[in-house]
């Protein structure tokens, strides 16, 4: 023990637990000196579903759940949720593609068709809602937004860019649709997610 009282190459002080959350262990990774790594997280399991989205589209893409902006990882509450993807910046008529994917700690694989969230990956079945350039609201993103006069997304995609056909086909075999965007610069999409726990 040193002459001010701490253990020295004790690491007791940074052991955690709780009888709330799970720890979750994400992935392993080696790098070039030997040495493993891992992600380890805690998850509160009642604050709900944590997802991945996957995303290809013609322009750039900013990702909204229930109002708030997020990078590609979100908690979406159990019940509903509200998705929104503003794209800006498009400049050919390429189509859009999400997929909405658990994400589940290491030891937690399941088959390919209980990983996604069918509701998160897109589909021609009117249930995606798109507004284009000059008549895209302020408040596109918010849950409360009018949606009446929203164009539903019907429109199934068949050709995709030469560039990126392997992204697109890549979430088209996850179970995502190709739907094509309305004309304009700027386009706001939104539908959705339904997540049940007893599926968790």
């Amino acid at each position: 023990m040193s002459s001010d009282g701490l253990n020295v190459n004790s690491v007791d002080r940074f052991r955690k637990s709780s009888p709330r959350l799970v720890l979750e262990e994400h992935g392993s990774c080696e790098v070039p000196a030997g040495c493993a790594g891992v992600v380890l997280r805690w998850h509160n399991p009642d604050a709900g579903q944590p997802v991945v989205f996957r995303c290809a589209a013609p322009g750039r893409v900013e990702l909204f759940v229930n109002g708030q902006a997020i990078a590609s990882r979100a908690i979406l509450n159990w019940g509903d949720n509200t998705l929104a993807v503003r794209i800006t910046q498009i400049d050919t008529p390429t189509p859009f593609l999400m997929t909405t994917r658990r994400d589940l700690p290491r030891g937690e694989e399941r088959e390919a068709n209980q990983l996604f969230l069918a509701d998160g990956c897109s589909s021609a079945d009117g249930s995606w809602l798109a507004c284009a350039a000059q008549d895209v609201p302020a408040d596109g993103t918010a849950v409360d937004c009018d949606v009446t006069n929203w164009q539903s997304l019907r429109t199934e995609a068949t050709q995709f860019p030469d560039e990126r056909t392997w992204m697109y086909e890549s979430l088209q075999q996850d179970g995502a649709a190709g739907l094509m965007l309305p004309a304009g610069a700027t386009v706001l999409v939104r539908t959705q997610i339904s997540v049940v726990r007893g599926e968790a």
